[in-house]
């Protein structure tokens, strides 16, 4: 067989450098070659492992319905601040409960089962650390001052000698002080009153001020409102000491009126 023919049909010579002479004989080649060897076996398919039971959770302590939050003992701070308060709250007693699911003590539970006499009282003994409830019940130990004086019937005071409701004075009312009264001393130890509608600082000569009803003012301008009180011409406003007192009362306006009332 020569050597230069094709290795499928042995009829024409190869192409090139091919072993066959076309792509006829190369593909007729390559399945006769697939059908010769056996086909590989394919790898068998992996089982699948069910998933292993989960581990049951550790519930919380004090709730018993959520899961444990990391390595604590309880699922939230809820809890955890609801099994610190009813911890606290046995010790106003002076005993502590045991935790849910503890058990007492065989003593305790025999006394329980039994009719037997309850325990003598014993006394409290006295410790540094002060207890509000233990305040509470010494406050309650002690007769109200009410209650006292309903059963006090000693003869070291006489109730007679006590005036009545009815016999006693009334509150006499305070003086209503006249208007320009604080004004007097001074109208009178000063010289005649100038011309109506002039200021009433010394050496000034301006006319007054004259507000928006039509009622004119005794001073020109707020400065020598506070130049009189200074100069001592007029008492000023027991609130402010900066302006002078109106007629009426003894403040200068309504604002300090209003702020001595709230002043505490």
């Amino acid at each position: 067989m020569a050597t230069g023919f094709c290795e499928n049909c042995h009829k024409k010579p190869k192409f090139s450098t091919h072993r066959y002479c076309g792509k006829t004989c190369a593909a007729q080649a390559a399945t006769a070659q697939q059908s010769a060897h056996p086909a590989k076996s394919r790898p068998i398919a992996k089982t699948r492992v069910p998933p292993a039971a989960p581990k049951p959770a550790r519930l919380c302590d004090h709730c018993g319905q959520k899961p444990k939050f990391g390595n604590f003992d309880y699922c939230s701070k809820s809890c955890a601040s609801k099994a610190a308060t009813s911890a606290v709250q046995p010790a106003v007693q002076g005993r502590s409960v045991p935790k849910q699911g503890a058990r007492l003590p065989a003593t305790a539970q025999i006394q329980s089962g039994k009719g037997s006499k309850p325990p003598a009282a014993r006394h409290a003994v006295p410790t540094l650390t002060k207890d509000e409830s233990s305040e509470d019940d010494d406050d309650d130990e002690y007769a109200d001052a009410d209650e006292e004086d309903e059963y006090d019937t000693g003869s070291g005071t006489d109730l007679d000698a006590y005036p009545s409701d009815d016999d006693e004075e009334p509150t006499p009312a305070p003086p209503i002080r006249p208007v320009k009264a604080a004004y007097a001393s001074l109208k009178s130890s000063t010289p005649a009153r100038r011309v109506a509608g002039i200021c009433l600082v010394p050496n000034c000569g301006k006319p007054s001020f004259v507000e928006k009803s039509g009622v004119k003012a005794d001073y020109c301008s707020t400065r020598h409102r506070e130049e009189a009180v200074t100069l001592g011409l007029v008492p000023g406003c027991i609130m402010c000491q900066r302006y002078p007192q109106s007629g009426t009362d003894y403040f200068c306006s309504t604002a300090c009126r209003n702020q001595s009332m709230t002043k505490t």
